[in-house]
Order: C-alpha cells, then structure tokens, then sequence
C-alpha cells in the first residue's frame, strides 16, 4: 500500500510539473507557432504502471546512501562517505542516463577521494560551495540540452542532503538515517530524468540535486538553502 501510495504521488507532481510547464508555454504561443504532441496511450500506460520511482527510493534508503548529512568540515568532503559520496552516486545514474553537465561542475579529489585543490582525479557533475557555517556543500548538476534552439531555461531541484545523520567531525547530530529528508522529492527528480531521456524538448532543462539546505552549529538548526544560493551564483 505505501508504494503504490508513494508512486501515485510522485506521479501526481510529474503531471503538475508537465502541466505547469504547459500552462506557461500557452502564453507564447500567439506570438509563435509551438504545439505540444499529446503523449501516446501505451506512454502513459507505461509510466502509470512503473516502479522506477519507488526503486530510487529504496535505493536512497540503502546502506550505500546513508549519512547525507548536508555539510562537512572542508577537509572532510570526500567521494567515499556522507555527503559526498551521495553526491557522487547520483551523479553517476544521471551519467548513465546520458545527460550532461556543465564545464565549471566538477571537483578534484585525490587517490583517497577526498576533496583536493590539485587532485589526481576529475569528478564531473559536482559543484563543490562554502557554505554560511563556514564548511564545505556540494551540488549534482546536470541538464538536458534543447532539441532544435533553446526557448529558455526550466530548473527542476530537491535537495538530496539529509540534515539526520552523523558527522565524521564527531558533532551533534540526530543519528536517523534512510531516504528520510527528502529522498522522496529526489527519486521523482531521478525519474523524470529517467522519463525525459528521449523526449525532444524546447528548452533546456536542468536538473539540479542541493546539498546544504539545513545545517547546524551551536545545536541549533538553519534553514540556510546554502546549496540554492550556491545554484544561483
């Protein structure tokens, strides 16, 4: 029952985010010629009855995506644990789904994996920002290039940071782990990737995963969206 309740809802914000793009190209088309093809029976047939979604959620609730917790020390931001490693997960299923990302989104780590100034090897897909406490986010970057001439740009984003879990740095942190906070939001993000792959588009579509939306110092908790304002700058 909690699937199929978890897969109507997902699907549920697929069909507004279509719909609301939709609506919004409906105020441009008196001054060009832009139709949308309605989508096939069988493609709705095929996207109703999938389980992809809830698939990236138990896969965010792994043991290999444990321990989000949104923001480490700046010596800490490493591809093989926490944060980091989450990012880098997620940065590998939009490879394999064949988006690509920008030239500026990428970290260089060394033979350990972590974070370097002058690393061995280039991590494409991760932003990596300072955040307002002084310590190292990152961001998953990546988009879907129009098919014949951009008409602009739609931005689609979760934050895949999980602020329960606990800081290698031995701070205090609430120790829940799993695809709580907000593993949902981020596996309708993966699987309208996964549904968008070979649709022709007429704007270029980003796909921007956010760490560091909340984080703590001094036992108190900040919304502080770190990795938004990381994303707009």
């Amino acid at each position: 029952m909690k699937r199929k309740v978890f897969i109507i809802a997902a699907l549920s914000l697929v069909f507004a985010l279509s719909a609301a793009l939709l609506a919004g190209c409906s105020s441009v088309k008196e001054k060009s010629e832009f139709s949308v093809t309605p989508a096939s029976e069988e493609y709705r047939e095929e996207v109703m009855s999938s389980s992809a979604a809830y698939e990236y959620l138990q896969w965010l609730s792994s043991d290999e995506m444990h321990s989000r917790y949104g923001s480490v020390d700046l010596d800490e931001l490493s591809i093989n644990h926490g944060v980091g490693k989450a990012a880098f997960n997620i940065a590998a299923k939009m490879e394999e789904m064949g988006y690509e990302t920008f030239e500026d989104a990428y970290i260089e780590v060394d033979k350990d994996g972590v974070l370097s100034a002058s690393g061995e090897t280039k991590v494409t897909g991760l932003m990596r920002f300072e955040t307002s406490t002084g310590q190292a986010g990152v961001n998953v970057i990546y988009r879907k290039k129009a098919t014949n001439g951009s008409r602009g740009q739609v931005i689609l984003t979760a934050h895949f940071d999980n602020l329960f879990g606990r800081a290698l740095s031995g701070g205090t942190v609430i120790t829940a782990e799993g695809a709580y906070e907000n593993g949902a939001a981020v596996a309708t993000l993966l699987y309208v990737a996964q549904l968008l792959q070979e649709v022709e588009t007429q704007y270029d579509i980003v796909f921007a995963f956010l760490g560091s939306s909340v984080v703590t110092a001094n036992n108190t908790i900040y919304y502080c969206w770190d990795g938004a304002k990381a994303l707009l700058s």
